[in-house]
């Protein structure tokens, strides 16, 4: 997984080492470094929190043993720690966000959100994942070989560190956490130092007994159960034309070697595994003449691979790109595909995996293999920006949130028409109530309005995240007794609930003028 656990491992691993040696010689920057790597790693993740119990017992046991506290030590070891945490974590715990990851951490992840749910077993989703990402035999192996080694252990008081650097993330994320995920990598450490100690210790038994038929046959078998634990994540991840973990019923690697005890793999929290869908091809194809587009795949997936071009949520989209096998399917009405022409079919590995409809009719619909192909994105390509003709505003709506400006489509601007308004939304703290947006054309008599939640009724104010920026598109629909001539553009906000209309300094009857609308001939 390339995300935070290779940090969190290394640090922790850093943090155990340097305090064993800080046991052995007894030097302060020994100690400052243990706390340094074990603060790194909370910085990379909470996770690391866990391997505390196991560097502490062996600083702890440092100074027990020398009957003597190294108070200088301590003291710069705890303000080089502290230091490093209070950098992001004291900004972190003041920042309005941090409700949001607690009520996560705390509903989903412990599952005391409802107040039914209780802190339950985890065992099942663990033992899921772990064999998930690594071979069933990988897992008992190390299972068989850490036993060993508990056992070798438990008559060593002094090495209690590694069953503490084990058990701690075992029980924590077995008997505490509901629906523990990828979290179950911080077993591994533990669990593989416990089982080298296993190996070491049944490979001594072996070479004492003598037998030469003994010692080949395990070191036959250990070579086995390494080329079997190997081979798995090359199959996983490594080899990338089958797109395993999404077609895991008919692609599974090698069914009759690596037996599982499960059917379906996990739903949730699955990073790392190969998937080619089509997006950068689509991207490619649909150019700047086919924008904004419109897709029934989640935002989060295509602001990324079509680097931030502008997406709508309402049918004033340019094209329309549908997933065969979206990852976070979202709805959206179907009339509007009746509208449009199928002008494109992206492949991947043969099988249809997005179709483009656009405004125009094509005589041929164009397929296009997307293996082997892509467009290549760089950092500035994906940083998500406001439109370069963006009319700024910069005026604050309430407490929580900035009109940061607006684009105006008035080319149907007639009676019988409509105007196309992009409002573009920033948001400053988090937002507890849903508000609904008010688009009027009004003079003192409302000729024409648009009201509803942001986004055409696709993303509520309560989903906005603090720095986020939202294109907001409204269509108003002009009747055909629309006056002709010059009428003023009106908006604002209000809340669902109460009906009353947000605080806008300056404007009258909290509706901020935006500009005047010529209405013109049909």
């Amino acid at each position: 997984i390339v995300q935070y656990q290779n940090l969190v491992i290394l640090w922790g691993a850093l943090a155990l080492l340097t305090a064993t040696r800080y046991r052995r010689t007894s030097k302060s920057l020994d100690l400052v470094l243990s706390a340094g790597f074990l603060s790194g790693g909370l910085l990379a993740h909470y996770d690391a929190i866990l391997f505390a119990p196991a560097v502490a017992w062996i600083l702890l046991g440092s100074e027990f043993d020398k009957g003597m506290i190294n108070l200088r030590g301590w003291i710069a070891a705890l303000i080089t720690g502290l230091l490093m945490l209070a950098i992001f974590y004291i900004p972190y715990l003041l920042s309005p966000s941090f409700n949001s990851t607690l009520n996560y951490l705390v509903g989903i992840r412990l599952g005391l959100g409802s107040g039914e749910a209780q802190l339950g077993w985890g065992g099942g989703p663990a033992w899921q994942m772990s064999t998930f990402y690594n071979s069933t035999w990988y897992v008992l192996g190390l299972l068989l070989l850490g036993a060993v080694g508990l056992f070798k252990l438990a008559r060593q008081k002094s090495q209690f560190a590694a069953v503490l650097y084990f058990a701690v993330p075992t029980l924590f994320y077995i008997l505490l956490v509901r629906d523990p995920r990828t979290h179950v990598y911080v077993i591994f450490p533990g669990a593989t130092i416990l089982a080298g100690l296993g190996a070491i210790e049944i490979w001594d038994s072996v070479q004492r007994a003598g037998n030469r038929g003994i010692i080949s046959f395990s070191i036959a078998i250990s070579a086995i159960w390494l080329v079997i634990s190997l081979l798995y994540p090359i199959l996983m991840f490594v080899d990338v034309t089958p797109e395993r973990q999404r077609n895991w019923a008919t692609s599974r690697p090698l069914p009759t070697l690596y037996l599982t005890t499960w059917q379906v793999p996990p739903k949730f929290g699955l990073f790392g595994f190969p998937h080619q869908a089509g997006w950068r091809v689509a991207m490619d194809v649909i150019g700047q003449d086919g924008l904004p587009y419109a897709s029934n795949e989640e935002e989060e997936i295509t602001n990324w691979y079509m680097a931030q071009s502008p997406r709508t949520h309402c049918p004033d989209f340019q094209t329309f790109l549908v997933s065969a096998d979206a990852q976070d399917s979202i709805p959206y009405n179907q009339k509007w595909l009746k509208e449009t022409h199928l002008q494109n079919r992206i492949l991947v590995n043969g099988q249809p995996s997005i179709e483009i409809f656009g405004r125009e009719s094509v005589g041929t619909v164009e397929e296009i293999e997307a293996v082997g192909r892509g467009l290549w994105l760089g950092p500035a390509d994906l940083l998500p920006t406001l439109p370069a003709g963006m009319q700024p505003v910069g005026v604050t709506v309430g407490e929580s949130i900035r009109l940061a400006g607006f684009d105006l489509n008035s080319k149907e601007a007639f009676p019988g028409g409509n105007l196309v308004i992009t409002l573009y939304w920033e948001a400053l703290a988090p937002i507890e109530q849903n508000n609904q947006v008010f688009v009027h054309l009004f003079d003192g008599e409302l000729y024409a309005q648009h009201d509803g939640a942001p986004e055409c009724d696709i993303n509520p104010t309560t989903r906005w995240e603090p720095g986020q920026f939202i294109s907001d598109t409204h269509i108003v629909e002009l009747p055909d007794d629309m006056p002709i001539g010059s009428i003023p553009l009106l908006v604002g906000m209000y809340d669902l609930l109460s009906r009353e209309r947000l605080t806008i300094k300056g404007a009258d009857d909290n509706a901020l003028y935006l500009s005047d609308v010529v209405i013109g001939e049909r």
